[in-house]
């Protein structure tokens, strides 16, 4: 995501540069020529520009966070989830090699009890 914002930083600044050199070329230029009214009103303002410039930057950048914050949970998610799989897959063959002792040893008890009884 570093490389992303990175990309973003450089637009933005060769975006602003090219705008506010368009600002100042219609500036020197004769504003009257400008036929639509609110066209003239909105260049006419250059803090409107450059706020309008930075908010759209900004709404970049915020995308950019939301969409590694999507993936980075996304991630998360998935590692809980295989460790939780993990865990119980482990519980249950622990559980069936316990069982699978006892019972060995039972077994053994009983082979133990029968040789006793074959011998007296």
């Amino acid at each position: 995501m570093a490389r992303i914002r990175e990309l973003e930083n450089n637009y933005f600044e060769r975006y602003t540069e090219c705008i506010m050199s368009s600002y100042d070329r219609i500036h020197k230029s004769d504003m009257d020529s400008i036929e639509n009214e609110e066209l003239r009103e909105l260049l006419s303002d250059k803090e409107i520009i450059l706020n309008s410039l930075n908010a759209t930057h900004d709404f970049h950048l915020l995308k950019f966070d939301q969409q590694e914050d999507g993936l980075s949970s996304g991630c998360n998610k998935e590692l809980e989830d295989e460790i939780q799989r993990t865990h119980n897959e482990e519980t249950q063959r622990n559980r069936k090699r316990v069982i699978e002792i006892i019972t060995y040893v039972e077994r053994l008890y009983y082979e133990i009890e029968q040789a006793e009884d074959n011998i007296f």
